[in-house]
């Protein structure tokens, strides 16, 4: 059976903060998740701790530059890198405000730890934000 009947539960702490008379944007997360485990997966740890250390610039009225770094810790005790090291990425993006719901990002994300998560990323989204 491919279901795994596991569940997962995290606790993080974020704060978004905007540095006074500048217009950049800085927001730090901590976590800690718990994780079941998962059949197929040897010597899996019970959690992981992860972060992200995130910014943004707003250099035109409407137009930003992001820069955001996300790490987590090993799932396993594994010789594969995937699974046994912890990860750590990096994206850089750009965001546009094209009218007053509507907004469009687009990103790439690079593996800093080679081997511990996807080599290259692209997000590309569009969002609509009902007030």
């Amino acid at each position: 059976s491919a279901d795994s009947s596991a569940w997962s539960a995290s606790i993080n702490y974020s704060n978004i903060e905007f540095i006074e008379g500048l217009p950049l944007g800085l927001d730090v997360r901590l976590g800690w998740l718990s994780t079941a485990q998962i059949r197929g997966l040897s010597r899996q740890k019970s959690g992981v701790w992860f972060t992200t250390l995130a910014s943004q610039w707003q250099f035109a009225e409407y137009t930003a530059l992001k820069f955001q770094f996300d790490a987590h810790g090993a799932i396993t005790d594994s010789s594969l890198d995937a699974l046994g090291n912890d990860a750590m990425m990096l994206s850089v993006g750009l965001s546009r405000q094209l009218g007053p719901q509507w907004n469009v990002e687009f990103a790439v994300t690079e593996d800093v730890a080679v081997e511990t998560a996807a080599d290259v990323s692209f997000l590309f989204a569009v969002k609509y934000q009902v007030r």
